[in-house]
């Protein structure tokens, strides 16, 4: 931040992150993505802070710096000492781990360093150590020792620990370990899903996962709240993707000694499975896929319920996978009493799941019927959500806090067209259309030196809204609509209840 500072460019944006890009040398890149993100997601100038901001930060710096060399007097270590004891009697113990092989995952390569070495110096050996640094070069050797999917005859066991940085979340397989550890719990939910994505894949010779994630000690986390928010971050993800929350239960559990949590077991990355699953079927059956991927929209089928592996309830009832231009589609279940209910993709994929031995059954009446009541509720969605504004409880505190000022001046303007302006820019901040304006106004307020209240009406007529082009929000509202134009029914499926 300092940095920034220094050069008179300053990145907000918290839902990005800006380390990772500047770590890369990638500002480009960065700044492309904080323009398309937008809303609180903006470059600033040192100019834009308060004037004892940057003696503020310098002051936690020199804190902080203070801080590491107090660190350095220490010499002891509980969190190392409780992995070392569990290493065999539970990363590695034949009753949890299938293969003797084990993934350590951490956010800081100084600290799978340490750890590893530390390993190292008692005994432990067959330990691979991977960062950024030498991910490259360590490859093969990664997929020789860790990946399921190498032939068997390719596969060595030189290592059968692997210390990881992020550079291993994603892009590669590690199954033929079954257990990983948490050395740190990540704040972003996506992580640590990726991370159990590296054993939790097709192919796996075990029959469950383990995961142990390593917590703060409660005084800590009195301080840094790092449980309760990665537990949040970790329900949002799941509420993203419309999963139970058997994520979330089981890290409020925290496990021995309030180090680490309960296993996870395979369910909790069902999604994953699928695509994966997916993904497979199309490598290994191009041809049937391609057929699958050309069946005409609008194709529709019946089934008996007996056939259903699902807890939820199809008897009489029919699902519809409805998608539009711009919408990437919704499942419907109409159940017998024609009352419409949105699934989840695990839950519609865990119904539509049938054995190629499965025979059809004919078409039941009520399949028409219930098909356009899932069309006709797609419909009325999409017409709300096009209408919809956003509500004062939905604003930030940066849109909050020009929405009192623009109210104020517009209650003491005299220029009557300077007047509509300002009320077109409130009404244009509640309908979320031009993402930029909050921040111009906020950074014309915040510099704004003018005591005469229509000399500051003026000003902000010329230095912000002049520029501002709202008849954009047709166009807006235009892309509203054309998100959920033209629906179309995909697919359909009926279901018979057994008699």
């Amino acid at each position: 931040m300092i940095k920034m500072f220094e050069d008179d460019k300053v990145y907000v944006a918290p839902d990005i992150d800006v380390n990772k890009y500047l770590n890369e040398g990638n500002e480009e890149a960065l700044e492309e993505k904080i323009n398309d993100k937008g809303g609180n997601n903006q470059i600033y100038v040192a100019e834009d802070f308060k004037e004892d901001f940057i003696e503020l930060l310098k002051d936690d710096e020199k804190k902080i710096k203070q801080l590491v060399e107090d660190w350095k007097k220490i010499d002891y270590d509980p969190k190392l000492d409780k992995f070392i004891a569990d290493l065999k009697s539970k990363f590695l113990n034949k009753k949890n781990n299938h293969s003797g092989k084990l993934v350590v995952f951490s956010e800081s390569k100084e600290t799978i360093e340490y750890v590893s070495d530390t390993l190292h110096d008692i005994g432990v050996n067959k330990i691979l150590t991977i960062s950024a640094d030498n991910r490259k070069d360590k490859f093969p050797i990664i997929l020789e020792n860790f990946d399921a999917n190498q032939e068997k005859a390719d596969w060595k066991n030189d290592y059968n620990i692997i210390f990881t940085t992020e550079v291993l979340a994603e892009g590669i397989n590690l199954h033929r370990s079954n257990v990983i550890v948490n050395y740190d719990v990540p704040w972003n939910s996506t992580r640590l899903m990726q991370r159990i994505g590296r054993v939790n894949r097709i192919g796996t010779e075990a029959d469950e996962l383990h995961v142990f994630n390593f917590y703060p000690s409660d005084k800590s986390d009195n301080q840094i709240k790092l449980t309760n928010t990665a537990i949040k971050k970790l329900q949002a993800f799941h509420s993203a993707f419309g999963e139970d929350s058997q994520i979330y239960s089981q890290l409020e559990e925290v496990g021995e000694a309030g180090l680490y949590g309960s296993k996870l077991k395979e369910e909790i990355n069902e999604t994953l499975l699928f695509l994966q699953e997916l993904r497979d079927f199309k490598k290994n059956n191009i041809n049937k896929f391609n057929q699958i991927k050309n069946i005409p929209k609008k194709s529709r089928i019946s089934r008996k319920t007996s056939n259903v592996d699902s807890f939820i309830n199809v008897d009489n009832a029919s699902i519809t996978y409805i998608k539009s231009e711009g919408h990437p589609g919704v499942f419907y279940k109409t159940d017998e009493n024609n009352v419409v209910h949105e699934l989840t993709f695990v839950n519609a994929a865990k119904i539509f799941k049938a054995t190629t031995k499965e025979k059809a059954v004919k078409l039941p009446e009520y399949h028409h019927k219930q098909v356009s009541k899932a069309l006709t509720h797609f419909k009325t969605i999409a017409k709300n959500i096009e209408t919809k504004n956003v509500t004062k409880a939905q604003l930030s505190a940066t849109e909050k806090k020009v929405i009192t000022q623009l109210e104020f001046f517009i209650s003491v303007a005299e220029n009557e067209f300077i007047k509509h302006q300002l009320q077109r820019a409130l009404d244009e901040i509640y309908k979320g259309s031009h993402r930029q304006l909050p921040n111009k106004l906020n950074k014309f307020f915040k510099s704004n030196t003018e005591n005469d209240p229509q000399k500051v009406v003026e000003n902000v007529f010329n230095e912000v809204l002049k520029s501002m082009n709202f008849s954009d929000t047709a166009r807006i509202k235009q892309q509203r609509a054309s998100l959920f134009s033209k629906p179309q029914i995909v697919i359909s499926e009926s279901y018979i209840e057994a008699k």
